[in-house]
């Protein structure tokens, strides 16, 4: 049995404790990942993590034990108890992130085939959990580590637009159901605000995704392809959102012809029959929408950027999400269904299809920042009863300096405690990490998640932010 390590090292004192780490076992190779073509490094050879794979297959006749650790910090003894473990098992793959859920997941995998540019064609999985959280864990990680490991968000949401084409009841932001949609009244971002921010983003290192996801239609901003075009000139990668409803073929070929680096683009379609899509992303033509979206499709993937689906589940499309998957599961890259949400006594509910979760710190305050039209800053996306009030606005001070400031470390202390305040002491969403299963079914990665399920065709298995 030989052992592999992929390790992204944050820093230098990570890369350290990496090339530590393997020295500790005898036969160990060390990949260090490279952000700027998502490779790893060993021997003067870089390599995608299936080249890895088919290399080692190549010259070995014995197995291997993979071991991803997504940052170089987690504990020594992980890797030994996981090599003494499971050094018997054959081929597999090892996956370690103590960063948010503080636990190590090792994972076996049935390597049966293997994609020449980037990754895996066909694998089954099995957890184990080796790690549970504990106070000084967290402790370590989310506050002592914070400068070295989050001191940058991983992505900025940005609300572009104050407004929605559509009027879909389970919208917390625009439903005419909904107690907060008052607060939304059609205001679009100044182009002070919009360069403020993507100017602020472009002095981090790394540089984070910027989201068109917070609480908007972005194809209504009236500057969408200035914006676009200003997020290239930045340097900036972008994840588009959008219900598709305004998506012309003209629109997607400006978009797509606009030099701008879109990391993914993500499409909220909830529906395969018309009267169901009147229903619950009223108003609109489902045809004219799914016909926009395999536009979209067929020009992204010549240009590869991945394609997704997200599907919200509830009463009025239960009986449609298996007809949907068929639909569209060998054309994207990966859907979404999240389960049920409601507001209860002005909190955000959902009720979750996978069991035995656990309420941890939030990962938002560790992962995102949210942005609205006007420059505030929210302290998640569901934030609707501050709206930004009890952060800085980003045209008083430096975006990153927010992030790192002490209004937003009040807020992560409260998590580490368990002292919430506001929305989040209501929250029984965001907060929560369940021990999520991963299987292959039908030709697709399914992952559970609290809240929400993942599918991932395994004939697209890429992820274009991480090589994965």
């Amino acid at each position: 049995m030989s052992l592999i390590i992929h390790a992204r090292c944050l820093t230098e004192s990570d890369r350290n404790l990496a090339e530590e780490i393997a020295s500790t076992i005898e036969g160990a190779v060390l990949y260090l990942y490279s952000s700027s073509d998502g490779k790893f490094t060993a021997g003067g050879k870089s390599l995608y993590p299936g080249e890895i794979l088919e290399k080692h297959q190549k010259e070995n006749s014995c197995p291997a034990l993979f071991l991803y650790l997504h940052h170089a910090d987690c504990r020594r003894d992980f890797i030994k108890r996981a090599y003494s473990k499971y050094s018997g098992r054959g081929m597999m793959i090892a996956s370690l992130n103590p960063l948010f859920r503080l636990k190590g997941e090792f994972v076996s995998i049935d390597l049966t085939g293997y994609r020449k540019d980037r990754e895996f064609l066909s694998f089954g999985m099995t957890d184990y959990t080796l790690f549970n959280p504990e106070d000084a864990d967290r402790e370590f990680y989310f506050i002592e580590r914070f400068d070295e490991l989050h001191s940058i968000p991983k992505s900025i949401n940005i609300q572009l637009v104050n407004a929605c084409n559509k009027k879909c009841p389970k919208c917390l932001f625009h439903s005419e159901e909904s107690p907060f949609s008052q607060n939304f009244n059609g205001g679009e971002m100044e182009e002070r605000v919009l360069q403020k921010i993507l100017s602020d983003a472009a002095s981090m290192s790394p540089k984070p995704v910027i989201s068109t996801s917070h609480g908007c239609e972005p194809l209504l901003y009236s500057r969408f392809e200035h914006f676009l075009a200003e997020t290239a000139r930045y340097g900036l990668r972008v994840n588009l959102t959008s219900n598709a409803e305004l998506l012309t073929r003209e629109k997607t070929d400006r978009i797509l012809s606009s030099g701008a680096d879109i990391a993914t683009a993500t499409f909220s379609l909830d529906a395969v029959k018309q009267n169901t899509y009147l229903r619950v992303q009223p108003p609109g033509n489902l045809d004219e929408t799914e016909r926009s979206i395999e536009y979209f499709i067929d020009k992204a993937d010549n240009a590869g950027i991945p394609v997704e689906l997200s599907y919200v589940y509830d009463d009025n499309n239960a009986d449609e999400f298996e007809a949907f998957l068929n639909k569209w599961k060998d054309k994207v890259s990966m859907i979404t269904k999240t389960d049920r949400f409601y507001i209860e006594d002005g909190a955000f509910v959902i009720e979750p299809s996978a069991a035995n979760y656990v309420s941890t710190p939030c990962h938002i305050l560790w992962n995102a920042m949210f942005i609205d039209y006007r420059g505030s800053v929210w302290r998640c996306g569901m934030d609707f009863e501050e709206r930004g009030s009890s952060l800085p606005n980003v045209l008083e001070e430096n975006t990153c300096n927010i992030w790192r400031g002490d209004k937003f470390m009040e807020l992560r202390r409260e998590h580490i405690d368990g002292e919430l305040s506001g929305l989040c002491r209501k929250c029984l969403c965001f907060g929560h990490f369940n021990d999520n299963t991963a299987e292959e079914e039908d030709g697709m990665l399914v992952k559970k998640f609290y809240g929400f399920t993942t599918y991932k065709p395994l004939n697209k298995y890429h992820n274009k932010n991480t090589g994965d």
